[in-house]
């Protein structure tokens, strides 16, 4: 997820009151050249983490037990299904809005087009 990416996400959340995301990572380290073709980088806990608390207050996950309907996932342990339960999946909440007195690119992009 880049900046773009995360802001745009930020964005559309301010209207939703939250974004849900899933995503590679629960590795101690960064992992720079990921086997999966489509995955640039995939983070580690600690890295998405720092990464997505610069855009939101509140990022709910399973391992801290904050993730509402964690228990949908217990039916998974022992299918064959393996899935880390460590920062995945996530709900980001109460977006973090910086006044900002310069107009983004997608606000002038929006604007171009609707006008």
């Amino acid at each position: 997820m880049g900046n773009v990416t995360l802001c745009s996400i930020r964005r559309i959340s301010r209207v939703q009151s939250g974004a849900t995301t899933a995503s590679a990572c629960g590795a101690d380290v960064n992992d720079l050249s990921p086997a999966w073709e489509h995955h640039r980088i995939e983070y580690s806990a600690g890295s998405l983490y720092d990464l997505l608390r610069r855009y939101f207050e509140v990022i709910r996950r399973p391992d801290d037990g904050s993730l509402p309907r964690e228990d949908v996932f217990d039916r998974l342990r022992g299918s064959g299904v393996d899935y880390l339960l460590r920062m995945n999946p996530l709900v980001c909440e109460r977006p973090i809005v910086v006044d900002n007195p310069y107009p983004s690119a997608f606000r002038r992009v929006t604007t171009e087009r609707s006008g």
